[in-house]
């Protein structure tokens, strides 16, 4: 078996086989540039471990392992495999970082995934009972009768099959958690910085939206402390691109060196075979936004060799940040929207990110997606992060509790107050509109009228749809993946169109 997706980790690619397992690897060196961080990893006791993700509590780990194993380098990822040797399954509960890994311990097998799925995993069995797990559907898609997404917050063993490690008590019920803006602060601070962990340079993707100038303000600050210049860089069409404008005011405030990058419609749109197949699925949102991600991130490791960035993804669902919460009928029904909208992120934001970026051998970051962030922000009454009004806006301003938090002169404060803007919105409205007509004119309304036949599961609902389906399957089986790609559609609003642009709220003024 050879590896399809060595673009995810370019620098070393190695095996380990023996009689119950073949393990690959592709490796991305970020943390223990040197050969000894290199995978699999094989412990003195014959333990074998591929990781992919970043652990970001290892020194908290290495400190209290009560055996003092003999490590072979300084990666993340031998911490990760002795935490198992020392306390078996548990150790996946122990690990604050992201991860999609898997243990072979003599003939056991042991595979885990991350709480939310910041890693792909996926898993799938072929004619002769072999079970196989990747990174990517394209690396074991010849092999299996059907591909399914491992899930997130899971491990697999031989002996018990799937079992769910990741049970938050606000998963199923609301708090009466009182906010303190100076406990959301510091989380989050503390969250960007233990993503600062790296042996190579880490730059940030800055939209100019509240969520990645916090972010990047937060890490430019850290780095300036010590002594290093922090890069920043947005896209966008030109000067149709909201994005640019505010990014530029933000990276000017925080003092990063920041770059812009531009694309045209048609340079996009001809992309979409690429990116649909690095993205592997056909969610209208997912691949508005992973085209001008994917620009971007190809950019930047050509241009400046960069192998890690900070993105702003996660602070709308534990927050309920999309403009269409603020039409939730009650705070329970608030806040069901965020668990549900957090724990779907694998399928939508975050595979962007993931995908988007490592399709150019770049990882990408998600501080709002810590655990220790994640379980205050959602342990809040969600009374207090729904859509109240303010001083600021009469109308009700979305993530309040967070824009309070931060009102200290870290980022302009129209940025800190600015109203939210997705992605795929604030690189040009026209980048969608031209996506739509290009549809329109590449999907005849007899093909169209075909769409039930043709897709009876996760049936198009308008042509641009159609032809993301089309490409899709183009290049993968739809019988075997159908289980993947889950469209998302926003709720409490008339349009099903996932751009904020068609939420009632969008563009309200203050006055």
């Amino acid at each position: 078996i050879d590896s399809k997706h060595k673009h995810r980790g370019p620098d070393v690619s190695k095996k380990y086989v023996s009689d119950h397992a073949y393990l690959v690897h592709d490796r991305l060196s970020i943390n223990d540039l040197s050969s000894k961080g290199d995978q699999p990893i094989i412990s003195a006791n014959g333990t074998v471990l591929v990781h992919n993700g970043e652990i970001y509590n290892k020194d908290t780990i290495n400190k209290n392992l009560k055996n003092k194993p003999q490590f072979q380098g300084n990666s993340d990822s031998e911490s990760a495999l002795h935490l198992y040797e020392e306390i078996g399954k548990d150790a996946i509960s122990k690990l604050d970082g992201v991860f999609f890994l898997a243990l072979l311990d003599k003939k056991n097998i042991l595979v885990a995934r991350d709480p939310f799925g910041v890693k792909p995993g996926y898993y799938g069995q072929d004619s002769h009972g072999n079970l196989y797990f990747s990174s990517e559907v394209k690396s074991i898609a010849e092999y299996c009768k059907e591909i399914k997404e491992f899930p997130p917050g899971h491990i697999y063993t031989n002996e018990e099959g799937f079992v769910k490690y990741y049970e938050p008590k606000w998963a199923k019920s609301t708090s009466t958690l009182v906010p303190e803006p100076k406990k959301i602060h510091d989380l989050l601070v503390n969250a960007v910085h233990k993503r600062l962990m790296s042996d190579v340079e880490i730059g940030g993707f800055l939209s100019g939206g509240l969520d990645s100038s916090l972010i990047c303000g937060i890490a430019a600050k850290k780095i300036k402390e010590r002594g290093g210049v922090f890069r920043t860089f947005s896209v966008g069409i030109g000067d149709d691109s909201e994005d640019h404008r505010y990014a530029e005011m933000v990276a000017k405030h925080i003092g990063s060196e920041h770059l812009k990058v531009n694309f045209s419609a048609m340079e996009a749109i001809k992309l979409l075979p690429k990116v649909i197949a690095h993205l592997e699925t056909y969610d209208l949102t997912t691949i508005r936004s992973g085209i001008p991600l994917f620009i971007l991130s190809e950019f930047v490791t050509q241009k400046f060799g960069l192998k890690v960035v900070l993105c702003g993804e996660g602070a709308d669902e534990a927050l309920g940040g999309y403009l269409y919460f603020k039409n939730a009928k009650s705070s329970l029904d608030f806040h069901m929207e965020c668990v549900e909208r957090l724990f779907n992120l694998h399928t939508c934001d975050v595979l962007r990110v993931d995908k988007s970026t490592m399709a150019s051998s770049l990882e990408g970051r998600v501080p709002f997606l810590d655990l220790d962030f994640i379980e205050y922000t959602m342990s809040i009454d969600p009374e207090y992060k729904m859509h109240r009004k303010s001083k600021e806006n009469q109308y009700g301003i979305e993530k309040e509790v967070l824009r309070s938090a931060f009102d200290n002169d870290l980022i302009p404060t129209e940025v800190l107050w600015r109203q939210k803007e997705q992605f795929s919105d604030g690189v040009g409205h026209s980048w969608i509109d031209s996506l739509t007509d290009y549809a329109n004119t590449q999907i005849h309304d007899d093909e169209f009228d075909s769409r039930e036949e043709l897709y009876p599961h996760n049936t198009p609902r308008n042509k641009e749809e159609f032809l993301y389906r089309k490409i899709y399957t183009q290049r993968f089986d739809e019988y075997k993946t159908k289980s993947i790609s889950k469209p998302w559609v926003p709720k409490w609003q008339d349009s099903k169109d996932p751009s904020g642009r068609h939420c009632q709220n969008y563009n309200l003024t203050t006055s």
